[in-house]
């Protein structure tokens, strides 16, 4: 939810911080035309160290940008099922490419997508994109959240909505700004080179949170004030997030569409 201080400064694209993500598509999904372009940005399924913290399975640890986590079995379940419900809802006279960043997770999520799609509907396996890759927590990556964890949260948690958004919360990782930066050179190679197809990229939950504050129209209109929370979307494993820009225009002028969760959030 937005704060007091964001509902004052937010603007028409503030929905996607107050709705309830959209569980049940009636129709089909909408794809790429001739004048506008649609990207499906998907978070991947349960990693293992997803799994450890949702899990129970002992002390939750910090993930961070961690290239080399694969799924968990249900992970996998999870892209498969969500291929499921997309080959119900895609047009099946669609153009689509399926791509993600270079994380395993991210890679295994795609590839099981695009095996489950491939029989159905007119898709490619594209390329991987290290510009969208998660957000580096540095040094902390693997570390678990214990006391000295949450010491570092309470000086976090003093600092404004602005500064969340600047700084990196860990030392020697990345800000969501620096995220975005570099995620949006990426995603603009991405869609020049898949121009006319709709595409189909899975991401991550903070790398997805950076970019969507920035198509809300919302990252540059922050608070400034000690304490204030930084809008974030929880974006559950496999849920969409769709993206719509002009068909010849940049990423950066891209506009978040509809937050979409076809599987149940646990």
């Amino acid at each position: 939810m937005l704060t007091t201080d964001m509902q004052a400064v937010s603007n028409q694209q503030s929905w996607l911080y107050q709705d309830q993500p959209i569980t049940q598509i009636n129709g089909q999904l909408e794809v790429t035309t001739d004048v506008v372009q649609r990207i499906y940005f998907i978070r991947h399924g349960e990693s293992a160290l997803n799994g450890t913290a949702t899990a129970g399975k002992g002390v939750r640890v910090i993930q961070g940008k961690n290239l080399g986590v694969p799924l968990t079995e249900k992970g996998i379940h999870q892209a498969e099922m969500l291929a499921a419900e997309l080959k119900k809802y895609l047009p099946s006279e669609g153009l689509y490419v399926i791509t993600s960043s270079h994380a395993k997770r991210a890679m295994q999520t795609a590839e099981k997508i695009y095996e489950e799609l491939k029989p159905a509907v007119h898709c490619s396996f594209g390329k991987q994109y290290p510009g969208t890759a998660e957000q580096s927590h540095g040094e902390w990556e693997g570390r678990p959240r214990d006391y000295a964890y949450q010491r570092v949260m309470d000086a976090w948690n003093t600092l404004s909505a602005s500064e969340k958004f600047s700084r990196p919360k860990f030392e020697g990782g990345e800000s969501p700004k620096q995220v975005r930066e570099r995620a949006l050179v990426d995603l603009q190679q991405m869609v020049e080179e898949y121009k006319g197809k709709t595409i189909i990229h899975v991401i991550h939950c903070n790398a997805l949170n950076a970019l969507a504050l920035t198509w809300s129209g919302l990252a540059d209109a922050l608070p400034t004030e000690e304490g204030t929370e930084l809008p974030a979307v929880e974006f559950a494993n496999c849920d969409m997030l769709l993206v719509e820009m002009p068909l010849e225009g940049k990423i950066y002028e891209a506009k978040n569409k509809m937050h979409i969760r076809l599987l149940p959030s646990n």
